[in-house]
């Protein structure tokens, strides 16, 4: 449909090859869907960046390894989900 929602998208933890590990990306709190977005997807390092630039690692208290999450708008375009990657949206409570 054409109603925006909001999605949560995780790269691979720090010290993995951001390269060659995709990154994790579904909705909430009932994921509906889940997916794993190419490490070449177009866009995908400058992401990275907006999200080194604005938060702060999690870290895993079970794992210990520190990684991003995220949330961005999104909206289904036929089979696949468009995630708009220029605004984090506020964290939701899932």
């Amino acid at each position: 449909g054409d109603e925006e929602f909001v999605v949560k998208l995780q790269p691979p933890v720090i010290g993995l090859s951001m390269s060659t590990m995709p990154w994790m990306c579904y909705d909430g709190p009932t994921r509906s869907f889940q997916a794993y977005i190419p490490p070449d997807t177009v866009g995908l390092p400058e992401v990275y960046a907006l999200l080194q630039r604005e938060l702060t690692p999690s870290f895993n208290p079970l794992g210990g390894m520190a990684g991003y999450k995220a949330y961005f708008n999104a909206q289904w375009e036929g089979s696949r989900v468009r995630v708009f990657y220029d605004q984090i949206v506020s964290p939701q409570p899932w």
